[in-house]
Order: C-alpha cells, then structure tokens, then sequence
C-alpha cells in the first residue's frame, strides 16, 4: 500500500462475501476522514 497525505482507511476482504475458501476476487473499501474534532 502507498502512504497517502491525508488520514485514510483501505479495508480489504475476500468477495462474494459468503464465499467458503480462496475467494475469486477481493472488495476494497477506501474511507478518508473529512473532518478531525478538535
């Protein structure tokens, strides 16, 4: 994975998502944080 210049998550996971085993193909999430409390 790259850095990235700004908070990010990537959350990665097997698909279709009730798949037993080796899953054929990955999802990928990515989320940036669009506002920090201060």
């Amino acid at each position: 994975m790259n850095r990235k210049p700004k908070a990010t998550l990537t959350v990665s996971t097997c698909y279709p998502f009730r798949y037993v085993g080796p899953a054929p193909q990955r999802y990928v999430l990515v989320a940036n944080l669009i506002n920090e409390r201060s």
